[in-house]
C-alpha cells in the first residue's frame, strides 16, 4: 500500500492534492463545526503545502535548459 500511495504522489500529485480537499469537504458536509473562512483558510493551506511539496520535485524550464546544454557540452570532443 505505501508503494501504492508513493507512486501516485510520484505521478499525479494534483489528484492527491483533490483527494485532500475533497475529505476536507466531505468532514464539513457530514459535521465538522467550521466557518467558511476556516474552510477557505483549510483550503488553501492545503493546495499551498502540496504546491510546495510537488514544485521540489519539478525542473522548471531554465533547469532543463541548462541539464541539457551541460550535456551537450559533456558530448563534444575535445579540441
Amino acid at each position: 500500500m505505501k508503494g501504492t500511495v508513493a507512486n501516485l504522489w510520484n505521478r499525479e500529485p494534483a489528484a492527491v492534492m483533490f483527494l485532500i480537499q475533497a475529505s476536507i469537504a466531505a468532514a464539513i458536509t457530514f459535521g465538522a463545526k467550521l466557518t467558511g473562512e476556516q474552510t477557505a483558510a483549510i483550503m488553501t493551506l492545503s493546495a499551498a503545502l502540496i504546491t510546495v511539496i510537488t514544485r521540489q520535485s519539478m525542473g522548471s524550464p531554465a533547469t532543463v535548459a541548462k541539464l541539457k546544454a551541460d550535456v551537450a557540452a559533456s558530448k563534444e570532443p575535445p579540441a
